[in-house]
């Protein structure tokens, strides 16, 4: 059966300062604390007019700063009567008897006691008797002084008792032989009793330390005050980092799904690069396998007649020899032999000139150009109708370019004259503000694809416009939900517009800047040609028609060119 937990009740007695039992208990309003008078007043010593802290927690004190405790001395009449206090420690159920509050008639809960007459009663039943107390006080039941509804402060050494009191342990025997020869923890550098925690320093303190001048301005607690001040910040410390672990563990969920979605989207990338350099595989294989169609075609019959033709040779060599090996056992005959028969022999093997003049020797050849030439070229030339997108051939339009931008003949240059300021008619198509001007063409679906040489502009403008932006606009900011472009000058470097501005931090101008526009896709994206490097890309869902454009606010003898690829 659970034994109630005395523990070492005698340090609940003990003044924090003299270690010895209460002598005159009194107890601070403010904290709680309590102590020996003698001792309180010894340790303040003669500090009139200053401020008086308590010894242990260094709180402020009030005008009114301590009273005394009866829940102390009504049980320890006597306090140099130790062997009294050893009677109290050996007889807990008398001590509890004596712990009732005299209201509810009930151990006391967070027990507290009135400041004008110190009697004690339970936080709970003060607070209910206040609600019911007219005028703003509270009549002591006990001995009917009145006192202002706050009027009570917390007992701390009642409270310490009880909790010792009511703890319900199991432990065996042995288990307490060993806790009661435990060693008491002392300061190595005073060795007195560690009573003390120093929350400003993190260490163990004793009641020397306290004084010492190492600790004067810290603020000192008692162990068990300091334990749970050190659990509690433990205990948000833990939280803290349990709702971090559940940051972590959704970033790591989403970086997860993040890596699934960029795994898969690599792969379509994959799939669509294949896809579109198959298209060139299969033109070169099937422009290769013309040209060796071509080439059978013209060389075959030329090899036919040519074998057919040594066929021939072969025959007339096999009967020529077979005549002359005729003609030479004829020669080696006798007289009558050879003559026998001459005229027939001559007929029959010796008719050389008709052979001679069929023997010939097939030598035509094909001319080479047909074959070896530039069949990289033509292929290249020919891969242009296979190319998606092929490179647009964009022409500005004078009747949208701001009065300032003078275009060349051919509608395919544009430069920055201030000093010519043309006349023109103004009309809804036209720039008013914005040095700008748009190509002739514009597209609403497919894929297009066209270069800008911009080669040695200091300011310069390439992009898509909606057709309905306003171009008489003067404000940026109100055109940039209506428009996808890169900007250039020579002190901000590149910059994005769309939505808003954003710079990059690239200081150095490209010399031909690409541009490609996926409208089913809703990508517009930009190259740098020269270095084939991607400068950035915009995402959106395109409706209407949108138009390229260009411009430049800076006069440089440079003009932008809409490039046409010429073969």
């Amino acid at each position: 059966m659970a034994k109630k937990n005395i523990g070492n009740m005698a340090d609940d007695l003990n003044c924090p300062i003299c270690h010895q039992v209460f002598k005159d208990p009194v107890v601070l309003q403010s904290c709680g604390h309590n102590f020996c008078r003698t001792c309180l007043q010894g340790q303040w010593g003669d500090a009139e007019g200053q401020d008086k802290k308590c010894p242990i927690c260094k709180e402020s004190l009030p005008a009114d700063m301590f009273t005394f405790n009866i829940a102390l001395v009504e049980k320890v009449k006597e306090p140099e009567n130790k062997e009294m206090v050893r009677q109290i420690m050996l007889d807990p159920q008398d001590i509890s008897d004596q712990l009732i509050c005299s209201l509810c008639n009930k151990t006391f809960r967070d027990p507290v006691f009135l400041k004008t007459c110190r009697h004690n009663f339970c936080h709970e039943c003060v607070q209910k008797r206040s609600t019911a107390t007219d005028q703003g006080e509270i009549e002591c039941p006990i001995c009917k002084q009145k006192c202002p509804r706050d009027g009570y402060a917390y007992n701390r050494v009642l409270a310490n008792l009880l909790e010792r009191i009511n703890r319900p342990v199991n432990r065996e025997e042995g288990q307490e032989e060993k806790q009661a020869s435990d060693p008491v923890h002392k300061c190595e550098a005073h060795k007195e009793r560690i009573t003390l925690f120093c929350l400003d320093d993190e260490t163990l303190c004793c009641l020397v330390c306290r004084d010492s001048f190492q600790h004067q301005s810290h603020k000192l607690l008692p162990l068990t005050d300091a334990s749970n001040v050190i659990q509690s910040n433990l205990f948000r410390n833990i939280q803290k980092q349990l709702g971090i672990v559940n940051e972590v563990k959704n970033a790591k969920t989403e970086q997860e799904q993040k890596i699934t979605e960029h795994k898969a989207h690599k792969q379509q990338l994959a799939e669509h690069i294949t896809k579109e350099f198959k298209k060139l595989h299969k033109f070169l294989d099937d422009a290769q396998q013309e040209h060796r169609q071509q080439l059978d075609a013209t060389y075959d019959p030329i090899l036919k007649e040519m074998e057919r033709n040594m066929e021939n040779l072969v025959k007339k060599q096999e009967d020529l020899e077979k005549n002359l090996e005729e003609c030479q056992k004829k020669l080696v005959a006798s007289d009558v032999k050879i003559l026998q028969d001459i005229a027939e022999f001559i007929r029959r093997h010796c008719k050389t000139g008709e052979i001679e003049e069929n023997i010939t020797v097939i030598k035509e050849k094909p001319p080479e150009g047909l074959f070896k030439g530039p069949l990289q070229y033509y292929a290249w030339k020919d891969m242009l109708s296979v190319v998606q997108p092929a490179a647009s051939t964009l022409t500005l339009d004078p009747e949208t370019a701001h009065r300032n931008l003078l275009l060349s003949e051919d509608f395919i240059g544009v430069s920055y004259k201030p000093s010519v300021f043309r006349r023109v008619v103004d009309s809804p198509k036209r720039f008013s503000n914005f040095d700008l001007a748009l190509t002739s063409e514009g597209f609403n679906n497919g894929r297009h694809y066209w270069e800008v040489e911009i080669d040695g502009k200091k300011d310069w403008d390439i992009g898509l416009i909606k057709e309905t932006l306003n171009r008489k606009e003067r404000n940026l900011i109100l055109l940039l939900d209506d428009l996808w472009g890169v900007s250039y000058n020579n002190q901000l470097g590149l910059s994005l517009l769309s939505e808003s501005i954003t710079i990059l931090g690239i200081y150095e101008s490209p010399k031909r800047v690409g541009v490609y526009l996926d409208y089913e896709g809703g990508q517009i994206s930009f190259y740098d040609v020269q270095k084939k490097t991607h400068l950035c890309s915009f995402s959106a869902t395109f409706a209407g028609r949108l138009y390229p454009y260009v411009g430049t606010s800076r006069a440089e003898d440079a003009l932008m060119n809409m490039v046409h690829i010429r073969l």
